[in-house]
């Protein structure tokens, strides 16, 4: 018969992984598991041997634990890389390309019956309001963060919110450019406004998900 480690002993390596400095409970959660696999195949192979020294005897054998613990951070930041990739392919969705669709034809006659004074009005308001929504949302997101019990890898995934800084930037270059030339491009212009709104939104609504994807995922784990 299979010997498998219950509750107890899963609790136990829990509680030296954690005492040993690992940060994230992803993370955490990933070595457990590779620890406790190595337990199993050990107490499967000498089933008369206490567990306590099976237990020490397998903890001995991790000699390079920082080599473990950035190994299954890479491990677990290659499934989170692919959840994001995946959650912002899917983002494209048939209601969502109605909507884009029809954004991108409002924004094309906006800009097509407008004179400049009002493109630069309009642009102004529109980056003082993300500005705000900017700098709520960032607080908000490292609040969160700061007051969870089990901080998450995803954790890091919040410097792929820092570029939408880079649009305060962006914004006012586009403007210039849209003001010189709106008359002969402007289906462009339109498409380059309504593609950079929906890039904002698209990794904002990732990045929800994989907060949620991560915590239902792991939290559990070593319930």
């Amino acid at each position: 018969m299979t010997k498998e480690l219950g509750y107890i002993d899963i609790s136990r390596i829990y509680s030296y992984v954690e005492g040993m400095g690992v940060e994230f409970y992803d993370v955490q959660v990933e070595i457990v598991d590779h620890i406790a696999s190595v337990m199993e195949e050990q107490m499967n192979m000498n089933p008369d041997k206490p567990f306590k020294e099976i237990f020490d005897a397998t903890l001995s054998t991790f000699t390079d634990f920082d080599g473990l613990v950035n190994e299954k951070r890479r491990q677990v930041a290659r499934q989170y890389n692919r959840y994001v990739f995946q959650s912002l392919k899917s983002f494209f969705s048939w209601p969502k390309i109605i909507f884009i669709l029809m954004l991108t034809w409002f924004i094309y006659l906006f800009l097509d019956k407008a004179d400049n004074q009002l493109i630069k009005l309009v642009e102004t308001k529109i980056l003082q309001i993300g500005l705000i929504i900017w700098i709520g949302y960032t607080f908000f997101a490292v609040g969160r963060i700061n007051l969870e019990i089990h901080k998450f890898s995803t954790a890091n995934h919040t410097i792929w919110h820092f570029f939408l800084l880079g649009v305060a930037h962006f914004f006012p270059l586009l403007t210039k450019y849209t003001v010189i030339y709106s008359h002969d491009y402007t289906f462009l212009f339109a498409i380059i406004y309504c593609a950079s709104f929906l890039v904002i939104w698209a990794v904002i609504e990732s990045y929800e998900k994989l907060r949620a994807y991560g915590r239902d995922k792991y939290l559990k784990a070593l319930a």
